[in-house]
């Protein structure tokens, strides 16, 4: 316990604590110290056993260290901020097209662009061509699902 991010003791304690017959499920991420200065990040996931008065009497799960997948999900989310601002300076939009769900995520500059205020514009495909070019034919743009 002592090892566990100070930041992090909270949700480790309750983690267990909370653990209840309708709700025996958990689970977790947190830092973990080493002794060298570097932090672990784990994910741990139980599942708790009780008895017929409704104790707990054991849990069963297994503990996986997430610290790379934890690491590049920072660095994208850095990425992403970069980027956003730098369109935000450049008084320039982006978008990204997610072609399985169909979906628009417009970010950048839409106030001093579109005047939406607002940092991202989350919609369908068809939905961007209605709301910024209406009545625009849409060459090569794919479908409106």
């Amino acid at each position: 316990m002592a090892s566990v991010h100070p930041e992090d003791r909270a949700i480790f304690i309750t983690s267990n604590t909370e653990r209840t017959p309708g709700s025996p499920d958990a689970q977790i991420s947190y830092r973990l110290l080493r002794p060298d200065g570097s932090v672990l990040w784990l994910e741990r996931s139980g599942h708790a056993f009780f008895d017929e008065r409704g104790k707990m009497v054991r849990m069963v799960g297994m503990v996986a260290d997430i610290t790379d997948r934890k690491l590049a999900e920072n660095e994208l989310a850095l990425a992403n901020d970069r980027l956003r601002l730098a369109l935000e300076s450049g008084k320039s939009v982006g978008w990204d097209r997610d072609v399985k769900s169909g979906r628009d995520i417009l970010f950048g500059d839409l106030q001093g662009i579109f005047g939406i205020p607002s940092e991202t514009l989350i919609g369908r495909v068809g939905d961007f061509h209605r709301y910024f070019a209406p009545g625009r034919p849409r060459v090569g743009c794919g479908s409106d699902r």
